[in-house]
């Protein structure tokens, strides 16, 4: 039987693979095209919504993300026997704290109100294509792709 308590673990398990260096876009780590946007913007924030609660212009700039992270939440959900009604808000959490530093943070809410965060500090450059390596072809896997 499932308990709200997995929930920490969910957030521990989204948070892992969304700063993994196999989270790619176009063969790139992700993160470096977020910090590149966020660097560019005002807000300084980008979120990813995991339940459909947020509005998705905010998503437009990234959309295979945020596809991609609402799966995975829904997949890990399921592999631990989690109902959906369980859970009433969830989102990942990206700020630039400088030049070379994101805040990454996964938050789900429980139907009981209780909130559930896990979050890393990662070294994070903006993306340039002139200094760094692509990705080829079929080495490894990538999870932008669902691979």
């Amino acid at each position: 039987m499932s308990t709200r308590r997995e929930l920490q673990g969910i957030t521990n398990d989204l948070r892992d693979t969304f700063i993994s260096r196999y989270n790619s876009i176009d063969g790139y780590w992700a993160l470096g095209f977020f910090q590149s946007h966020l660097r560019g913007v005002s807000s300084g924030t980008l979120k990813f919504d995991l339940v459909g609660n947020l509005p998705v212009e905010i998503e437009a700039r990234f959309p295979e993300t945020a596809a991609y992270y609402r799966g995975a939440f829904v997949r890990l959900a399921k592999s631990k026997n989690i109902p959906a009604e369980w859970i009433t808000a969830g989102e990942i959490r990206i700020q630039s704290l400088s030049a070379e530093t994101l805040d990454c943070s996964v938050t789900l809410t429980s139907d009981r109100g209780t909130v559930y965060t896990s979050r890393a500090v990662v070294f994070a450059r903006m993306h340039d294509r002139l200094k760094e390596f692509r990705s080829g072809g079929r080495q490894g896997p990538t999870n932008q792709k669902g691979q």
